[in-house]
């Protein structure tokens, strides 16, 4: 069959749903759709073939003659990379982050001031910039390894599989520091 994505559509043959997770079977009921893919088809044929990360929000999966496809707009799109790869790129203006995680209380030297337990150690809000598409508009390679703070709930926030990176979209990002 052969399909022509109009407008600004992407059409995502989703992977098949994940059926074990670090080494534990995943129960029926539990399985979810893949959120990796690879584009069939889009008006942007450079994506065609590549592997992608299927956005959360704004994606409708629909059976076109007995195939199935998650189908979203081209501007949703924040990562891909090429099939059998491990790094994913960003895309579409989004930039690759990094969650901080806060270890310990330590003072000017660096050292630890104060042990917090594994109890009270908690994730934050900050994240590393470590990857930056090239389109976009605010952000420039020149940030990467600097940090900013990401919004705690944006859908122009997403996860990267089950990794500390996050896709963040540069809009989201308000500043940037060294952390000096």
């Amino acid at each position: 069959m052969k399909l022509k994505a109009r407008n600004d559509n992407v059409f995502i043959v989703r992977k098949e749903k994940e059926k074990k997770h670090s080494g534990i079977n995943i129960s029926e009921g539990a399985q979810v759709k893949s959120h990796i893919g690879v584009i069939k088809s889009c008006v942007n044929d450079k994506f065609v073939g590549k592997e992608v990360h299927v956005p959360h929000y704004g994606v409708e999966d629909v059976e076109i003659r007995g195939e199935e496809f998650a189908v979203t707009n081209i501007n949703r799109i924040f990562a891909i990379r090429d099939v059998g790869e491990t790094t994913w790129k960003p895309v579409n203006r989004y930039v690759k982050v990094r969650k901080c995680v806060n270890d310990h209380v330590r003072d000017k030297d660096g050292d630890i001031a104060l042990y917090m337990t594994e109890n009270h150690i908690e994730f934050t809000n900050w994240v590393q910039v470590i990857d930056i598409d090239e389109d976009c508009e605010s952000m420039n390679k020149r940030y990467i390894g600097m940090f900013c703070v990401a919004p705690e709930d944006s859908e122009k926030l997403a996860r990267l599989e089950y990794s500390k990176e996050f896709m963040l979209h540069e809009d989201e990002i308000k500043f940037v520091t060294t952390g000096d």
